[in-house]
């Protein structure tokens, strides 16, 4: 079963369960149920390095959602270039309208990448790799192309 969460979205919500669990969001949750190709872990704006590699080594998926990070005011950042490095399957999304006002993902490549050129002061990530993240990455992560 494909399971989706949102994790390390907020500094606070990674000080609650850090504080609670001496843990990370996402190694709290690779610690107590496991994690694989099956999740879909979407903003991340607050990931660390070790997570980042936990997340490779176990195949599961991350999505971007640049737009509504940003008009929630969730600070932190998306290591879009880092996950790319690493071999994670990446992929971008809106995050819905409730919180982006909009379903366009054409915006959200765009956002991707000036927010990333902005973030790193050069150009690693650009409008190809927010192109496949939206397109071939997404297709992957449901399986679609990768034998599933």
């Amino acid at each position: 079963m494909r399971v989706q969460i949102h994790l390390s979205e907020t500094r606070r919500e990674v000080y609650q369960v850090k504080s609670r669990t001496g843990k990370f969001p996402l190694e709290y949750l690779h610690s107590s149920v496991g994690l694989n190709r099956n999740w879909h872990l979407v903003h991340l704006g607050w990931v660390t390095s070790w997570e980042i590699e936990a997340i490779r080594r176990e195949g599961a998926t991350v999505t971007h959602c640049p737009t509504s990070n940003m008009k929630l005011a969730t600070a932190g950042f998306f290591p879009f270039k880092e996950m790319m490095e690493a071999g994670v399957l990446v992929t971008l999304g809106t995050d819905g309208p409730a919180s982006n006002n909009t379903l366009d993902v054409f915006r959200e490549m765009k956002q991707a990448v000036l927010l990333q050129r902005n973030n790193y002061w050069d150009y690693s990530v650009g409008a190809s790799h927010a192109l496949r993240a939206s397109t071939v990455n997404a297709y992957s992560s449901l399986g679609i192309g990768r034998g599933g």
